[in-house]
């Protein structure tokens, strides 16, 4: 029923509803129930949807806020393996963990990216014009390109067509910087074949920074960056806000629960008396996409993602026989259930789920598959009491100096 969004009153009761889903519903008025996606060509209202309503809320907000919920989008899509993965205009509707990733998050991130490349003057006009033109009729993702390139008198083709076509992110490294007076070098590498894409970098001083956009479209490429200090340079950083569609590098994706939901290869190791076999397997079943292989408890944890869900005390000694860390200060002694993400020494992602008792880990089957963006979580009686995700460092490299500028 086009113009119509229907939530259910049990819906609305829950806390988070007015300020998250319900604008994204509203918003589905116009994409989705006014303008009609043309499934066969991929779904675009979802993505547009996340970007015009839960990003405007986070940036609204803080920046801090905007920045976190890009940093969870590039965070989840650097977590699908890559045989999971697929391109954006293959997406049509929700079913798994990876279409979400996928139709949402990197759908939400193109956006994002054009309205960074065209201006929002240009953006916000060619929205505008693509529901003039488009209101109740069936729209594709050509529909989209032609209205900001008409709004913003550039050709968009090559954008949309990367992002749309191929699966997977660009993969780019910061691989060399050097200083000489007031210009200072940095040499980029992608993956191949190369994306066209605008890298933000951020040149620290001894006195600030000072950003830089610079056009890659080449597997390498060197960059002769102007400063407009006399300060020397000091560190090179590697699109620190997270604005561009990329694999992040392993120190800017900490572990979060959604890598293991992914990945098809994922294990599962109980641990507790008989009680705990049939909650434990449950709640794998409601956090994983696909159903876990079964591990042996004595097996080493090897190179392929792990979760671990048993009683506390066996949990405790399961993590001290295969030398791995106890439970982190965050989540030990709180709660009746306490989760964690952690890397093994092979890089793949450990999840462990511990429990006070059978019963709890019921209780936390329901809310648990709704916090797989965090790295570790609080439970009590089935209530989230404290969640977060682990620190992420950006990538970055010291900048060189020439004679001349030692000499200074």
């Amino acid at each position: 029923m086009p113009t119509l969004t229907y939530l259910g009153i049990e819906v609305l009761k829950l806390p988070f509803i007015k300020t998250t889903s319900l604008g994204h519903e509203v918003l589905h008025n116009w994409w989705g129930n006014g303008v009609y996606p043309d499934y066969e060509a991929g779904n675009w209202s979802e993505g547009l949807t996340t970007f015009m309503a839960d990003y405007h809320y986070a940036e609204r907000e803080s920046r801090d806020k905007a920045h976190a919920m890009r940093l969870a989008w590039l965070r989840e899509l650097s977590g699908i393996p890559p045989d999971a993965d697929r391109p954006l205009a293959t997406f049509t509707a929700r079913t798994h963990g990876v279409d979400q990733a996928i139709g949402y998050g990197k759908a939400a991130m193109l956006f994002l990216m054009l309205r960074d490349r065209i201006g929002e003057p240009a953006f916000d006009r060619g929205i505008r014009r693509f529901w003039q033109t488009q209101r109740f009729r069936s729209a594709d993702w050509d529909d989209l390109r032609v209205a900001f390139e008409t709004e913003s008198g550039q050709q968009l083709a090559r954008f949309f067509e990367q992002w749309l076509a191929r699966a997977g992110l660009a993969e780019v490294a910061l691989v060399e910087s050097g200083a000489c007076e007031d210009r200072v070098a940095v040499t980029l590498r992608q993956a191949e074949p190369p994306y066209a894409i605008e890298v933000p970098l951020t040149i620290g001083t001894t006195s600030g920074e000072a950003v830089r956009r610079v056009r890659f479209d080449r597997s390498e490429q060197r960059f002769e960056l102007e400063l407009a200090t006399p300060d020397p340079a000091t560190r090179v950083t590697l699109d620190p806000d997270n604005r561009l569609l990329r694999r992040l590098h392993g120190r800017e994706a900490p572990p979060i629960l959604r890598e293991l939901q992914f990945d098809a290869r994922t294990g599962l190791v109980t641990l507790g008396d008989d009680a705990f076999a049939g909650p434990a397997g449950m709640l794998a079943a409601r956090m994983l996409d696909q159903a876990a292989h079964p591990a042996q408890p004595g097996s080493t944890p090897a190179d392929r993602p792990l979760l671990v869900i048993g009683e506390e005390g066996a949990v405790s000694a399961w993590l001290a026989r295969h030398d791995l860390p106890p439970a982190p200060p965050e989540v030990a002694g709180r709660g009746s259930v306490r989760v964690w993400t952690r890397r093994l020494r092979s890089g793949a992602p450990l999840a462990v789920i511990a429990a006070d008792s059978a019963s709890e880990l019921v209780a936390a089957s329901r809310p648990l598959p709704h916090y797989r963006q965090q790295s570790w979580l609080v439970l009590q009686s089935g209530r989230a009491l404290a969640r977060g995700v682990w620190p992420a460092e950006a990538t970055s490299i010291p900048v060189t100096h020439c004679a001349a500028d030692r000499q200074r």
